[in-house]
C-alpha cells in the first residue's frame, strides 16, 4: 500500500525535474546564443562591460552549450544520468557562488547578481525536485 502511495509522488517529482532540466537547458541556450549573435543585448539587459576580445564570450557560450546538452540528457533520463543532476546542483551552486562573489560591494555589477539569482534559483528547484525521488 505504501508503494501504491509513493508511485504518484514520485510521478511528480520526475516530472517536475525534467521540466525544471529543460528550462535550464533553454536558459543555457539562450545565453550561448546572446553572446555569439547579440552580444551588445546581454551587456545592455545586465549593465556589464563587454569584454575586449568576443572569443572569451565565445568561449562561453560553447561551455554554456555543453552544459545544456548536459541537461538535456538528464531530462531524458534522470535515472540513467543521475550523476549530471547531482552536478548541475553543485554547479549551480558554486555559479552563484561565483557571481555573488564578483557583484558583492561593486553596485555596478548589479547584473551579476540577476544571473547569480538565475543559478540559485536552479540550484534550489533542482534540489526540491531530486531529493524526494534520489535512491
Amino acid at each position: 500500500m505504501a508503494k501504491d502511495l509513493g508511485i504518484p509522488r514520485h510521478a511528480f517529482w520526475l516530472r517536475w525535474l525534467k521540466r525544471g532540466l529543460r528550462i535550464g537547458a533553454i536558459y543555457d541556450l539562450i545565453f550561448a546564443a546572446m553572446m555569439v549573435f547579440a552580444p551588445h543585448l546581454a551587456t545592455r539587459f545586465l549593465d556589464l562591460q563587454p569584454p575586449e576580445e568576443p572569443y572569451y564570450l565565445w568561449l562561453i557560450a560553447v561551455f554554456l552549450l555543453m552544459l545544456a546538452g548536459f541537461y538535456f540528457l538528464a531530462a531524458y533520463d534522470p535515472e540513467a544520468y543521475r550523476g549530471n543532476i547531482d552536478i548541475a546542483i553543485v554547479g549551480r551552486t558554486l555559479g552563484f557562488l561565483a557571481l555573488a562573489a564578483g557583484a558583492w560591494g561593486r553596485p555596478e555589477m548589479w547584473g551579476l547578481w540577476v544571473l547569480a539569482a538565475g543559478d540559485l534559483f536552479f540550484a534550489i528547484f533542482h534540489v526540491i525536485c531530486w531529493v524526494p525521488i534520489r535512491r
